[in-house]
């Protein structure tokens, strides 16, 4: 099948469309969504080219919302060069200026799980990803692909938030944010 008639480093790649199911956004909204072949090998550039065409990363599969009938989960690109905040980014920007931020290669750590399970079982108590697991952690935040980062964010050596991270060409994908948010 092909992706997308104007590209010429995706020529064939097998994708998997769900039936329709509900939606994790919109209420009383049905969503479908579209997978990679999960046997595919996927390179640095084959990574690249998915991201550009709004796929995401959720463990080791990569995926696009494929709604019939809605488009507002669309990826969205800030050119980094031409960001400027706004007064409340500034502000969100200065008061977070005594954290450390440390990137690492993997997630060895038993403060990343603690930090998750504490996120899981709060933030997402009325989910199918409730009650959270090691096993779960592994598959989910775990697994790398070929550009995966993990930045630790530490405020007086407490880990306060693990940001799962892709790289997959001239921009830092957003991925997955676990933090402790207040009474978590």
């Amino acid at each position: 099948m092909t992706i997308n008639p104007s590209s010429k480093v995706i020529s064939s790649v097998r994708l998997f469309r769900t039936s329709p199911h509900p939606c994790s956004y919109k209420e009383n909204h049905r969503a479908s969504t579209v997978f990679v072949d999960p046997e595919l090998v996927i390179d640095k550039s084959l990574n690249s080219k998915l991201s550009d065409l709004g796929y995401r990363r959720s463990g080791a599969h990569l995926y696009r919302p494929d709604c019939d009938f809605c488009s507002a989960c669309i990826s969205c690109r800030i050119p980094i060069d031409q960001f400027e905040f706004n007064r409340v980014q500034r502000k969100i920007w200065n008061n977070n200026k005594d954290l450390q931020v440390i990137e690492r290669n993997d997630l060895t750590c038993e403060e990343s799980y603690s930090l998750y399970e504490r996120y899981i079982n709060t933030r997402h108590a009325d989910g199918d990803m409730y009650p959270a697991t090691p096993e779960q952690f592994e598959a989910f935040i775990k697994t790398k692909t070929v550009d995966t980062r993990f930045f630790m964010f530490y405020q007086e050596s407490r880990l306060i938030m693990v940001s799962v991270t892709g790289h997959p060409g001239s921009w830092l994908v957003r991925g997955i944010h676990l933090f402790r948010s207040s009474g978590v």
